[in-house]
């Protein structure tokens, strides 16, 4: 049994190729990467059934995917959605169709590996912090400008700070208008992580693919991981088998 796991965010496309119980391939572009890693792989995805997808993107994406998957595969991808509770984890949202799926992944795929008592954070375009008690309950979450985002503001919004490339590397404090931009950036984002991890006692799991530049400057413990969502989706696909 092959299974294809997609996590369409807002910059990029992640995708994880599981055989049987193990996870075979992996990979990470746009919408064109996928389609071509597909045509490439083609005749080794001939026994593929089941397509999972978290998508966070426009609903022309998922149009796109359905197409992409019927077209090639003769395959209608299972789309996940938030619901008030699975694998365990209890949605803390009021309305659970306004939280974000891919935030709701996350937690399943955090809580899976290391039970309750998390503070789940996903660094991506977005920043987001999610708090899950010791019964698996979503306690409510908050949401960051994510690093880039929030550095662009500010070279949009200010005559005087000139664009940059954005680098992981930078000095602390700065010693440059970029590194102090970015900087400042950063510091806001691990202030309330310090705040929220100290408040409610909880230990720290952090993905996304900008995880690494607050990892290099945070002093708390921490569990990193390389994709939630696509663990998530995992979780998910074994109630769908």
């Amino acid at each position: 049994m092959i299974k294809l796991f997609i996590d369409t965010g807002n910059s990029s496309i992640k995708w994880r190729l599981q055989s049987g119980e193990y996870f075979c391939q992996s990979g990470r572009g746009q919408f064109a990467d996928l389609s071509n890693y597909l045509e490439e792989y083609g005749d080794k995805l001939k026994d593929l059934n089941s397509v999972y997808i978290s998508n966070v993107s426009t609903e022309d994406h998922s149009e796109s995917l359905k197409r992409l998957f019927k077209t090639k595969f003769n395959i209608i991808p299972f789309f996940a959605r938030v619901t008030r509770k699975a694998a365990g984890v209890t949605c803390g949202y009021t309305n659970v169709d306004d939280l974000g799926v891919d935030r709701w992944l996350a937690m399943i795929g955090a809580t899976k590996k290391y039970g309750g008592n998390l503070l789940v954070v996903d660094a991506g375009t977005a920043i987001t912090l999610d708090i899950i008690n010791g019964e698996l309950m979503h306690l409510g979450g908050f949401i960051l400008p994510g690093l880039r985002v929030s550095s662009k503001s500010l070279v949009c919004n200010t005559s005087r700070i000139a664009d940059f490339h954005f680098d992981d590397q930078i000095n602390i404090p700065g010693n440059d208008t970029q590194s102090c931009v970015i900087g400042g950036a950063l510091f806001s984002v691990i202030s309330v992580i310090n705040n929220l991890m100290s408040s409610y006692e909880l230990r720290l799991v952090i993905t996304g693919g900008d995880k690494q530049i607050i990892i290099n400057q945070i002093s708390e413990d921490f569990i990193a991981e390389e994709n939630l969502v696509l663990d998530g989706l995992a979780c998910i696909g074994v109630k769908f088998d």
